[in-house]
């Protein structure tokens, strides 16, 4: 499909062919569950500074909060 739009292989993907040459392999990702490109996960870790430490500790309480009434939920994450 590329090579119909004038890609050559090799080349480098964007408008000025800088991007990356290489197809993205999921199957080295370094944990599960991750999008694709994600290099951390949620879980706070040592070094992290105050605002990721915080964001990470907002995103997990929200993740498993309480639902006592069993109203179905979409799944956010």
């Amino acid at each position: 499909m590329l090579q119909k739009l004038g890609r050559n292989e090799g080349q480098g993907l964007g408008a000025e062919g800088s991007g990356i040459v290489e197809p993205i392999n999921k199957a080295n990702q370094p944990v599960a569950n991750l999008g694709l490109g994600a290099s951390s996960s949620d879980m706070v870790s040592s070094e992290d500074d105050e605002f990721d430490a915080y964001r990470k500790r907002m995103m997990l309480a929200y993740r498993f909060r309480p639902n006592p009434l069993n109203n179905p939920r979409r799944p956010y994450y």
